[in-house]
């Protein structure tokens, strides 16, 4: 929780509410799935959950009671927290063939990691009322990241590439030759000057984003 006090983890269909300093149970909540991510919303008032396709569970704390606010969608932010935005449009009607869904800040822009007709998993960006704005074009996406202006996002493929894209136009920036195996994770410096990769050989590629020169090689993580 932001004042440190509490620990949120999830254990099966349970949600466990830790005590950080003594690790006692505080409080179990139960959830309508399984969930992929779990964040303190609203100053530590709320705990948002959020499946792997990105439908949000809020309950309001310290009772944990379901909060009202209607069906949303939970995407996971730059700097680590899930962003709700209301569960419409064209993003509400796929969202069973969604994998994962990141936000830029402030939830403007989402990006959803989707099972296509094809099979192939593509990225298709939408705004934060679910209208689809560009679908790009690299398949076998495992991890989609926004820098933390927005400007730019990252998608992570099981082809060996990270690209980055614009946000706003869908136009290709910059394509990054990374881990051979396939890439499965990406984020942002705090900055946005640098991006971190995770590859399926367990290394991990720092790479500067204004040149797309790789800076670091970190083995073995």
């Amino acid at each position: 929780s932001p004042d440190g006090r509490l620990v949120a983890a999830t254990a099966g269909m349970s949600v466990l509410l830790v005590d950080a300093r003594t690790g006692r149970l505080v409080r179990k909540l139960m959830s309508n799935g399984p969930l992929a991510a779990l964040a303190f919303g609203d100053g530590g008032r709320t705990l948002i959950g959020a499946s792997p396709q990105g439908i949000a569970q809020v309950w309001a704390l310290p009772g944990g009671r379901p909060a009202a606010g209607g069906r949303q969608l939970a995407a996971r932010a730059p700097d680590g927290s899930l962003i709700l935005v209301p569960f419409r449009g064209r993003l509400a009607r796929i969202s069973s063939r969604v994998q994962h869904l990141s936000a830029a800040p402030g939830g403007r822009v989402l990006g959803a990691a989707v099972t296509a007709s094809d099979g192939h998993v593509h990225t298709w960006l939408f705004d934060r009322n679910g209208r689809r704005l560009h679908v790009l074009p690299q398949i076998g996406i495992r991890a989609i990241a926004f820098s933390p202006t927005g400007r730019l996002v990252a998608t992570a493929s099981a082809d060996g590439f990270t690209i980055l894209w614009n946000a706003r136009t869908g136009a290709r920036v910059r394509r990054l030759p990374d881990s051979k195996n396939g890439v499965d994770s990406a984020a942002f410096s705090p900055d946005g000057a640098l991006l971190a990769t995770g590859g399926h050989d367990s290394g991990v590629r720092i790479w500067t984003v204004a040149t797309g020169e790789r800076t670091y090689f970190l083995f073995g993580h």
